[in-house]
């Protein structure tokens, strides 16, 4: 979500819009926000996957052109040395990707994708947003962030605002319910691949949300080791592991749809109390798994994400007591027991939006 007040008018007449893009870890995510003729303005996501809103960040780098999301997991397949994937990570990195015989640095590739879902945006519109937005993490620093921005100003895409994305959340909670001068609001972000957590303070005299103290991160905290435990839990329960030959070996295909399945399980378990999930390896069947089954098994991994968080909090030098509130971003942060440990470690209150993985 962004400040879109001097944004949208630029683009003062009815349909113009402005597009963010998200390239996380392990998905990417796309909104747009306008005017609407009461002068509110009404943000939503756009559809980057086939039947998802959102779209794994994958790239495939073909010898002339390069295909996103959906596509390239498909083409990867057949070609799994051109399958480029978390290439969030790789930013920073001077050594180039290797595809075939092409070599594309990562933030070119980083950038090619937010060109993708600007052309997604364009055909779905019907035309060219007024201005395009950037999330990128809140740990990069200038050296990272100033790659992309580089590599965006390359493929013409230089006038696009890049943001942090707990600065873009925290943004949109502000608009909705402002935070009082003088007090603080923490992000929790638990995304596809990294937990993020940083402090925001309300500045007095400028009234507005600033940066305090050094935000706080785990790279080995996140969404697709929630996936992982749940593809674990569903092979133990078959009599296999990731290493038995019956899914080691099996085809690409088939192993990417069970762990499809698992993720679409673990997104069930936050609306339903149980859930089935089909096993397609071995001798087959299905394996029933429950919420408490899943609270179980993250539990461990929500206590280190709250440890980070105090971090973050501590080297703001903001007591608890001070948060107006502790704000929830991230697929994954909308498994309910996420929210309930939090408030009972911190006791503030707890936002969680209603679509915290495209906020």
């Amino acid at each position: 979500m962004v400040d879109t007040e001097q944004t949208t008018r630029k683009g003062a007449k009815m349909g113009t819009f402005v597009l963010a893009v998200d390239i996380g870890t392990s998905r990417m995510s796309a909104a747009t926000a306008r005017r609407t003729a009461a002068g509110d303005i009404d943000a939503s996501t756009m559809a980057l996957g086939r039947a998802r809103d959102t779209t794994p960040s994958s790239v495939f780098v073909g010898d002339t052109a390069m295909l996103f999301g959906d596509a390239a997991e498909r083409r990867g397949l057949a070609q799994p040395d051109r399958l480029l994937r978390a290439v969030v990570g790789r930013i920073g990195d001077d050594v180039p990707y290797l595809a075939g015989e092409r070599r594309v640095m990562p933030a070119d590739v980083f950038a090619a994708a937010v060109a993708w879902a600007v052309d997604t945006a364009r055909e779905r519109e019907g035309n060219d947003p007024v201005e395009v937005v950037v999330t990128v993490p809140m740990t990069w620093g200038a050296y990272r962030t100033e790659l992309v921005r580089s590599a965006l100003d390359r493929i013409g895409l230089g006038a696009a605002q890049v943001m942090t994305a707990p600065d873009a959340a925290a943004r949109e909670y502000e608009s909705v319910s402002p935070v009082r001068p003088g007090r603080a609001l923490a992000v929790y972000d638990l995304g596809g691949g990294v937990f993020e957590s940083v402090v925001l303070r309300k500045d007095r005299s400028s009234g507005r949300l600033q940066l305090a103290g050094t935000p706080a991160s785990a790279d080995d905290l996140g969404g697709a080791e929630i996936d992982d435990a749940v593809l674990a839990r569903v092979l133990r329960s078959v009599g296999l592991t990731t290493r038995s030959p019956e899914f080691d070996e099996a085809p690409a295909l088939t192993a990417a749809a069970l762990r499809r399945e698992c993720i679409d399980a673990k997104e069930a378990l936050s609306f339903d109390s149980e859930t089935v999930v089909p096993v397609i390896v071995g001798a087959g069947g299905s394996v029933r798994l429950t919420r408490g089954e899943l609270e179980s098994m993250i539990e461990p991994m929500i206590e280190r994400t709250m440890d980070v968080l105090v971090r973050a909090i501590e080297s703001a030098r903001v007591d608890p007591a001070d948060l107006d509130a502790i704000l929830l971003v991230g697929g994954s942060s909308r498994i309910p027991r996420v929210a309930q440990m939090i408030s009972e470690r911190f006791d503030r209150p707890v936002v969680v939006d209603l679509d915290p993985k495209a906020i």
